[in-house]
């Protein structure tokens, strides 16, 4: 069920805030269900984003507990 859900955000613009870069638009090309890849620290990577500025794909672990304006990231539109 959660790599099914997962699959649903893939094609969806967020915005992230890196720490020290501030907001970016970034589009979520990919997820990781299975959790082989990971971001530095060693957590498991949940998304892969893409980002236009730089022409390139990051991965994220992106969690709800982090998401609002206030917060790390938040979506530009309603996943499908």
């Amino acid at each position: 069920m959660w790599r099914r859900f997962l699959r649903t955000l893939a094609g969806t613009t967020d915005h992230v805030r890196p720490d020290a870069v501030g907001w970016r638009v970034g589009k979520i090309t990919k997820t990781n269900a299975h959790g082989r890849k990971t971001v530095p620290g060693g957590e498991k990577a949940n998304f892969i984003v893409f980002y236009e500025v730089d022409q390139d794909e990051v991965k994220h672990n992106l969690t709800l507990d982090e998401y609002g304006e206030d917060d790390r990231w938040v979506f530009l539109e309603p996943a499908a």
